[in-house]
């Protein structure tokens, strides 16, 4: 695969996703670089996710202006590595499948250490 198709994938999947313009010329030589230090476009990918999703629930917004990601690598290895930790804790909804078996199944609950089985309720009444 040629070097010049991954960048252009790379910047197809960031318009993809983020929906702005990025021109490969401006942005060439600097997604060079972020590619020779190891970046890939699954990366890109990973970061622009949890960007859109964090901007959702947080007050405090990212940038997901192209420049600031791909010049700033350290930055951009943060977010990477922040992503991915959350995405590995993340609590996955439950399928309409293991909701149904959930209702089914009932809450499974721990009895209360001074709660009495209903046995010992009537040996109670009985010494009475």
């Amino acid at each position: 695969m040629n070097p010049y198709d991954n960048l252009i994938d790379i910047l197809s999947a960031y318009t993809s996703i983020s929906g702005r313009e990025a021109r490969l010329p401006i942005y060439e030589h600097s997604l060079f670089d972020w590619v020779k230090a190891g970046f890939t476009k699954s990366d890109m990918i990973i970061v622009l996710n949890f960007i859109i999703r964090e901007n959702r629930k947080n007050d405090y917004k990212y940038s997901l202006r192209l420049g600031p990601l791909i010049n700033d690598l350290q930055r951009f290895s943060d977010l990477l590595e922040e992503a991915k930790a959350k995405e590995r804790n993340r609590k996955v909804a439950p399928t309409a499948k293991e909701r149904v078996l959930k209702e089914f199944r009932g809450v499974e609950h721990e009895p209360a250490a001074n709660v009495r089985n209903i046995g010992e309720i009537f040996k109670g009444m009985a010494n009475v």
